[in-house]
C-alpha cells in the first residue's frame, strides 16, 4: 500500500514539474513572439499568451514586469512601460483614438508612459497622453485619463487621486 502511495505521489510530482517546464517555455515563446513583431520586452517580463498589441514597434516594457491575461494595448504611437509594473487581467492602454465626425477618418495619438513599480488593476482602461508615475496602484476598474503622480493611490471613472502609496 505504501509503496503504491509513494509511486503515485511521484507520478503527481513529475507531472506537475513537467508541466512548469512546459508553461515556462510557452511563456517564452509568447515574449520571442513579440519580439519579432518589433516589440522590446525586458528581461524577465511576463506576457501571457492572451494579452494583444497592437503596433508592437511602439512599444516598450521593462525589466520583471508582467502583461497578464486578456490585456489590449495598442501602441500606434508609443507606448513606454518601465521595470517591475504588473498589470492585471483584462486591462486596456490606448494611445489613440478616431477623430470625429468617423467618415473623415484619421487617429489622434499621444503617448502614454507608465512608471516603474507601478500596479494596474484589473479592467482598467489607460486612455492617450497619460503618463501615469512610479510606484503608483491603479485600482481596479479605473479608466485614466490625466496624469497621475508619483507614489499615487488612484482610483474610479474617471481615476482620481484618493491616497499615497509609501516612497
Amino acid at each position: 500500500m505504501k509503496v503504491k502511495a509513494k509511486t503515485k505521489k511521484l507520478i503527481k510530482s513529475t507531472i506537475f514539474i513537467a508541466l512548469k517546464s512546459v508553461r515556462e517555455l510557452f511563456r517564452k515563446l509568447v515574449v520571442l513572439k513579440w519580439r519579432f513583431f518589433g516589440a522590446t520586452i525586458g528581461k524577465n517580463t511576463i506576457v501571457h499568451s492572451s494579452v494583444y498589441i497592437g503596433y508592437p514597434q511602439n512599444f516598450k516594457i521593462g525589466e520583471n514586469s508582467a502583461l497578464n491575461h486578456g490585456c489590449f494595448i495598442s501602441s500606434m504611437k508609443s507606448v513606454v512601460i518601465g521595470d517591475g509594473v504588473h498589470i492585471a487581467p483584462y486591462c486596456a492602454i490606448f494611445d489613440g483614438d478616431h477623430k470625429m465626425p468617423f467618415t473623415k477618418g484619421g487617429n489622434i495619438c499621444k503617448k502614454i508612459e507608465i512608471g516603474s513599480e507601478t500596479w494596474i488593476g484589473s479592467h482598467s482602461v489607460i486612455l492617450k497622453g497619460v503618463t501615469i508615475g512610479k510606484n503608483v496602484t491603479v485600482g481596479a476598474g479605473s479608466i485614466v485619463t490625466k496624469d497621475v503622480p508619483d507614489n499615487s493611490i488612484v482610483i474610479g471613472v474617471p481615476a482620481k487621486v484618493v491616497g499615497q502609496n509609501e516612497k
